[in-house]
C-alpha cells in the first residue's frame, strides 16, 4: 500500500508492497546518470515564458503506483552513446577532471550501460558494465585486464559504495541506482522544486542491504509533468540527508530530451562531483553482446566523435 508521510517525519518502516513485474525498465532520471538517469522529457519551448504551474494534487494509491511504473518503464527509442566529463570539486585543493564515454541500451531486465573512464593522461583507467534493475538481477561489473586476459569482476559488498576514482564522490551504487526498484516505498505527497510541480516518494532498502554507507531510505523526487527524476536524497535513520543526486539541466538531442548535467553531493563533507554530457548520439543500434561483461571491445569502439552532436 502506498502511504503518505510528512517530510519532517523521522524515517520509519512502512508495510512492504510489491510492484508489478517490469520488463524494460529505465531509471529515467535526470540523469544520468545522465547516462543512467536518462529520460525523454516534454519541455517548454525556449522562445516562450513558461506559465506558472501549480503544485499537483495528492495522488491516491493507484495513481502513485502508476507514476512509479511509468518512471521505471520509460526508455529512448534507440540505443545511445555519450561523451562526458566528471569534475570533482573538493573543499580544499584543485578541481579534478576525468573524461569518459558511455553506451546505453535496454534488455529484458532494464537499462544497461557500458562506461569507460580515462585518467589524466587519457589512458583507459576503468571500464564498467552497469545493469540497472532489481538487486537480485542487476549489478555492476568491472571489466579488468590482467596479463593480457579479459577478467570481468562483479562489484559487490562494501566496494559498491566506494568512489570510482580516489577523492571523487560518485560510486557504483550511484550509477546503478538500485533504489529505483525497491519494492517498499511510501508516497510523501506533492510539492514544488525549483519552480516545477513534483511528487516525493520515500523508498526503503531490502533488509539485506549492506555497506559502510548503508542508507535507511532514499527520497526520490519526480517531476509531475515530465515524470523524470529531478533529485534523489540518501537518508540515514534519523532522516538526515547523507548524499544528494541533483539534476541541473536538460538538453534536446534529435527528438529526445536528456539530462545534460547532474551533481552528486556528499552532504557531510560538502564535496561534490559534477557529471556533464559534452556530446551525444541517440540513433544507435548496438549488438546485444556489446553489454556483456565477457565481451572484449576494441580500443576505440566508436562511433566516431565527429558524428556526435556537441554541446
Amino acid at each position: 500500500m502506498t502511504h503518505t508521510v510528512p517530510h519532517s517525519s523521522p524515517i520509519c518502516r512502512y508495510p512492504s508492497h510489491r510492484t508489478e513485474s517490469l520488463c524494460c525498465r529505465l531509471i529515467v532520471s535526470a540523469i544520468l546518470l545522465l547516462f543512467l538517469c536518462v529520460t525523454a522529457l516534454n519541455a517548454q519551448p525556449r522562445s516562450r515564458v513558461p506559465p506558472t504551474i501549480p503544485a499537483p494534487g495528492q495522488l491516491n494509491e493507484a495513481e502513485g503506483k502508476a507514476v512509479i511504473h511509468a518512471f521505471r518503464t520509460a526508455r529512448y527509442e534507440h540505443d545511445y552513446s555519450f561523451h562526458f566529463e566528471l569534475r570533482h570539486y573538493p573543499r580544499r585543493g584543485s578541481t579534478v577532471r576525468r573524461a569518459g564515454q558511455a553506451w546505453g541500451s535496454w534488455n529484458q531486465i532494464g537499462p544497461v550501460n557500458r562506461i569507460r573512464l580515462f585518467d589524466e593522461t587519457d589512458a583507459l583507467a576503468l571500464e564498467l558494465i552497469v545493469q540497472n534493475g532489481p538487486a537480485d538481477v542487476g549489478g555492476v561489473w568491472r571489466v579488468a585486464r590482467s596479463e593480457g586476459k579479459h577478467c570481468p569482476e562483479r562489484i559487490e559488498g562494501d566496494a559498491i559504495h566506494e568512489a570510482l576514482f580516489p577523492g571523487m564522490v560518485i560510486s557504483p551504487f550511484d550509477l546503478q541506482m538500485p533504489f529505483v526498484y525497491w519494492d517498499d516505498y511510501a508516497y510523501e505527497g506533492p510539492d514544488r522544486v525549483r519552480g516545477r510541480p513534483v511528487h516525493h516518494f520515500l523508498l526503503y532498502p531490502p533488509e539485506d542491504e549492506t555497506g559502510p554507507d548503508r542508507v535507511a531510505a532514499v527520497r526520490m523526487t519526480l517531476d509531475a509533468g515530465w515524470n523524470a527524476m529531478l533529485r534523489a536524497q540518501y537518508l540515514d535513520e534519523a532522516g538526515e540527508v547523507l548524499r544528494t543526486l541533483q539534476v541541473l539541466s536538460v538538453r534536446r538531442v534529435d527528438h529526445e530530451w536528456i539530462a545534460r548535467a547532474m551533481d552528486v553531493i556528499d552532504e557531510q563533507s560538502r564535496e561534490k562531483t559534477r557529471l556533464r554530457i559534452q556530446a551525444a548520439r541517440m540513433d544507435l543500434r548496438l549488438p546485444r553482446d556489446f553489454f556483456q561483461p565477457e565481451t572484449v571491445l576494441p580500443e576505440q569502439p566508436g562511433p566516431e566523435r565527429e558524428t556526435f552532436q556537441e554541446f
